[in-house]
């Protein structure tokens, strides 16, 4: 059993177990590919400004999403949130660089570099186990689960 993936969703406190993460992962990258592809389909029929505004829109949610998401995930660990700082601080600032036009090849290398790192960092979060039992975050999500009774329908 596992954590419900749209449990506490923008709750910046508490854990996340392994599964529920990647599900999450999963969810918001398919969700991005499918607004995306949808979005260029209709960019002749719209207004570019109007595309634009949507896609940005979709990103910066769905970043939000998977970087509260990533920081409930490293407390299931035993790390603190704020190592998903670490992941939101090239994000935000070198991901946009790509849209400049003239960009040195160096700086080209420093952006996909940092932006391979960052998802090296988010796969291991899926990798790596969480603490088992409560820890100084909270309680152990799995343990949470399997604890319930079930429901009667």
């Amino acid at each position: 059993m596992s954590k419900p993936v749209f449990t506490d969703l923008f709750r910046l406190s508490g854990r996340r177990n392994r599964k529920s993460y990647m599900l999450l992962l999963l969810f918001c990258l398919s969700g991005w590919a499918v607004v995306l592809t949808g979005l260029l389909n209709i960019a002749t029929s719209l207004s570019i400004i109007i595309v634009a505004a949507i896609g940005v829109l979709v990103y910066v949610l769905g970043n939000l999403v998977i970087w509260i998401a990533g920081a409930q995930r490293c407390r299931d660990v035993g790390w603190s949130g704020r190592y998903m700082l670490l992941v939101a601080a090239p994000c935000i600032v070198l991901q946009p660089l790509i849209f400049v036009e003239n960009l040195s090849l160096a700086m080209i290398t420093v952006v996909i570099v940092v932006t391979a790192a960052v998802w090296l960092f988010l796969l291991c979060l899926i990798v790596i186990p969480g603490a088992r039992g409560p820890n100084l975050y909270g309680a152990d999500p799995l343990a949470a689960i399997a604890t319930d009774p079930p429901s009667a329908a």
